[in-house]
């Protein structure tokens, strides 16, 4: 029933903050939206992410032996003393909310079909990158859970899902409007916290994972973003009465 009213409030924020902006959202060019070089200036930068992930490894490989806050069986442990019991499942959908949001802001804003294509290879290109170095590093590192369940801890593949969401979600709506910025994150953040206090992964899994998925649409949108300064681009379009590809070339 809880993770019931905490997904329903998370949900209801979005659904208040689209429509109140909806207006503003409307008047959002499809020029500035549906551009291949849309969101890739929107950047929080590299030290971000690659922090997270030192800190992951850090944790995982150099933890302090003195100072329980500088190891990561004393956090997992003060965190369960804390929140004892914690067994929701709101992580398991915080995880795509994100993805949603961005295509549901598009329908809103957008009204030529193309940009959802540019979006979604990207996007796909993203999750191929993470869920690959997510799997290897599960397959290579076999660290076992903090509940002794299987030996695929390392790093958390939800954490690592949730911040390429908030990612993405940054990377096409964030520059313009900044409320979805935090909500993507914090939501990302939640659900990294929630690993923890479900007792499936340790710290160093959580920040590993979110440095991971963060990196991935960083990735994905500087490799598009190099594809398209290419001569030849194949556009495809799709509008009310005609679908067609349209091919340009820069001499």
């Amino acid at each position: 029933m809880k993770e019931t009213i905490l997904l329903g409030l998370w949900l209801l924020v979005s659904i208040i903050q689209i429509t109140g902006q909806a207006k503003e959202i409307r008047q959002y060019s499809f020029e500035k939206s549906a551009s291949f070089t849309n969101g890739s200036q929107n950047h929080l930068g590299l030290l971000l992410p690659i922090t997270l992930a030192s800190a992951g490894i850090a944790f995982e490989y150099f933890g302090s032996q003195k100072k329980w806050w500088l190891n990561k069986h004393g956090i997992q442990y003060n965190a369960l003393k804390t929140f004892p019991g914690y067994t929701y499942s709101i992580d398991d959908y915080l995880q795509f909310i994100p993805i949603v949001l961005v295509y549901g802001l598009n329908t809103i804003s957008i009204p030529n079909n193309s940009i959802y294509i540019c979006q979604t290879v990207r996007l796909l290109t993203a999750e191929l990158l993470c869920t690959s170095t997510v799997h290897l590093l599960k397959n290579q590192t076999s660290r076992l859970r903090p509940d002794g369940s299987v030996s695929n801890s390392f790093p958390s593949g939800h954490t690592a899902q949730a911040f390429l969401a908030a990612r993405f979600l940054d990377k096409e709506y964030g520059k313009r409007f900044r409320w979805v910025r935090w909500m993507g994150y914090s939501m990302a953040a939640t659900t990294g916290v929630c690993r923890i206090l479900k007792n499936k992964h340790w710290i160093s899994d959580v920040l590993l994972g979110a440095g991971i998925g963060f990196l991935s649409v960083d990735l994905s949108y500087f490799l598009h973003d190099k594809l398209s300064k290419k001569k030849l681009a194949i556009t495809p379009i799709k509008r009310e009465d005609v679908c067609c590809i349209s091919l340009t070339y820069n001499f």
